[in-house]
């Protein structure tokens, strides 16, 4: 069941107006709009592949911002079973993806880099962060 279906961002709801109102939309409200869109249909898709598998009788929560100790953490997806809580973050991303030794995933397209945290490390952070919620 799903007790908080995705829904799109405010920023994503932003930039979708901006593109409605520029002649030529700028190159970095383009991007913008281009990672807000992946991310929304990433998790917009999540209830599919949540269906494929034979775990029933669960509750859905997805884009779920919850604050702990006056800072908020985000998760993209959480599930919640009869024994068991899942945890989903939700990447979309494009070109040659590569882990290195020092927990960076490395997305390179053309001739760009971008290192950013492994999704495990993240995942790992909002597992903490839940956990020490749900204590308080």
């Amino acid at each position: 069941m799903i007790l908080k279906p995705p829904q799109k961002t405010k920023s994503l709801l932003q930039l979708e107006i901006l593109q409605d109102r520029y002649l030529e939309v700028p190159p970095d409200i383009v991007d913008a709009f281009g990672r807000e869109l992946a991310g929304y249909l990433g998790e917009k898709s999540l209830p599919y592949y949540i269906n494929l598998t034979s775990l029933h009788s669960h509750y859905d929560l997805y884009n779920l911002r919850l604050e702990h100790n006056r800072h908020h953490f985000q998760m993209d997806g959480l599930f919640l079973f009869s024994n068991f809580l899942l945890i989903i973050e939700v990447k979309h991303l494009i070109g040659k993806i590569m882990l290195n030794d020092a927990n960076q995933l490395i997305q390179s397209k053309d001739t760009e880099e971008k290192f950013m945290i492994t999704p495990s490390c993240k995942l790992l952070y909002k597992k903490n962060n839940y956990i020490h919620y749900c204590q308080n």
